[in-house]
């Protein structure tokens, strides 16, 4: 309230509530002002500003400065709540995130085994590594929460897989020219030798399917300088916590027996010998992520991480006749034949990409990532020479290497 102007001024002003009337109540009688008292002079508004005092004076905010605090987020516009009136903070800092990314990625070849070759010459026509996975395309999805008072520690879920990478190959030859070199004159289908199927055959092909799946929750904490109304070009982030990786694989080495057309004759002309292993690690990683920003919406990154885990392997060996019907072994015994071990695991996993901020809330970035496992049971080395050596399928081999590579691209968003 200005001083002088609602009889607060001793001088000048005899309009003020009489004295001794601590009430606050009216005289009895106006007082009128003498015509000889000069009266003071009301004040003027400089030209272009508002009369004084307002008509209908109300509560005055100062303008945020938006082009320096926040100033990534741009003039006039201070975050993603901003679009629906959210938050009228121009430092508000969100505690959630959430992302969605879509990935594509291929895996490396294993040892390979043979398993083809011609009956005249004895030459190497098909081996295991033939049957090349391909790149297929799947998804992740990341959830995080931060506290803290500077917002520095967060605990982060994150969930990817990878629809089901698959390979084939397939050689074809003169009736009865193919042979292999795995031995399985020791098992009959339906009363037929299996040499009949895979050693005087027409054609012999193979199939591989791959499955891979993650889950990891992590703890975070991020040492940098950072105020949330200014700008840092530099941040690093320590994590750690539990990992769930699934690699499943199935191996499948098919044979046309002479005279046979695949897929005719109820499938009583073709055999199949097949490896499924199956390996669950579960461990714990810890990782950094480390970050430059080369612009004010663009930052570069890469994150590695690593971790020792508790691999369990099982393994699934089968003899099928194309109707169905599996294989005897003619010393004794049955399919399928199970087995199982327990192992350690080493894996990595390391991605780098380019991060693009084009709202304050909003991120979108792509890279490519790196994953690569010790210690991993793989279906080409499952693969027995003899396919009633139960010795052999008893011990389960899992000094595999794994190496699965690709891009992602996605979107994260802050609230």
């Amino acid at each position: 309230m200005r001083q002088g102007y609602y009889g607060n001024n001793p001088a000048g002003y005899p309009y003020r509530m009489a004295a001794g009337n601590p009430a606050g109540l009216a005289p009895a009688a106006p007082l009128t002002p003498p015509s000889t008292q000069p009266l003071a002079p009301v004040p003027q508004p400089a030209p272009g500003q508002q009369s004084f005092p307002p008509t209908n004076p109300g509560p005055v905010y100062e303008q945020p400065n938006y082009g320096s605090c926040c100033a990534s987020c741009g003039p006039g516009f201070r975050s993603i709540g901003d679009l629906f009136n959210f938050d009228r903070d121009p430092c508000y800092q969100p505690r959630w995130y959430v992302s969605g990314a879509g990935l594509i990625m291929t895996r490396d070849d294993p040892n390979g085994v043979w398993t083809t070759f011609d009956n005249a010459t004895l030459a190497r026509l098909m081996q295991t590594t033939d049957a090349k996975v391909d790149w297929r395309g799947g998804y992740e999805v990341k959830l995080g929460g931060r506290f803290g008072p500077a917002n520095d520690w967060a605990i982060e879920g994150d969930y990817w897989t990878i629809d089901r990478f698959s390979g084939s190959a397939i050689e074809t030859a003169g009736a009865g020219s193919l042979g292999t070199p795995l031995v399985v004159n020791g098992i009959s289908f339906g009363g037929i030798n299996g040499d009949t199927f895979f050693n005087d055959a027409t054609s012999q092909r193979l199939l591989r399917t791959n499955r891979l799946q993650s889950a990891e929750v992590n703890l975070t904490h991020t040492f940098s300088y950072f105020d949330p109304c200014c700008w840092s070009p530099f941040d690093f982030t320590v994590s750690a916590g539990p990992r769930y990786l699934q690699f499943d694989e199935t191996l499948t080495f098919g044979s046309l027996a002479s005279g046979g057309t695949w897929g005719a004759n109820g499938g009583v002309d073709e055999a199949y010998l097949s490896d499924h292993v199956f390996n669950t690690l579960i461990g714990a990683q810890f990782g950094v992520d480390a970050g430059y920003r080369v612009a004010r919406s663009f930052r570069l990154f890469v994150a590695p991480k690593i971790g020792f885990y508790y691999n369990h392997v099982e393994t699934r060996f089968d003899a099928v006749r194309g109707d169905g019907v599996r294989a005897i072994p003619v010393a004794g015994g049955s399919y399928p034949f199970y087995a199982d071990t327990e192992g350690f695991s080493f894996l990595s996993q390391i991605d780098a990409g380019l991060e693009w901020q084009f709202a304050c809330r909003c991120t979108a970035f792509l890279g490519y990532r790196l994953v690569a496992a010790t210690g991993i049971g793989l279906a080409d080395h499952q693969l027995p020479v003899d396919a009633v050596d139960f010795a052999s399928l008893s011990e389960v081999r899992h000094n595999g290497n794994l190496l699965v590579h690709g891009a992602f691209a996605g979107l994260r968003v802050e609230f």
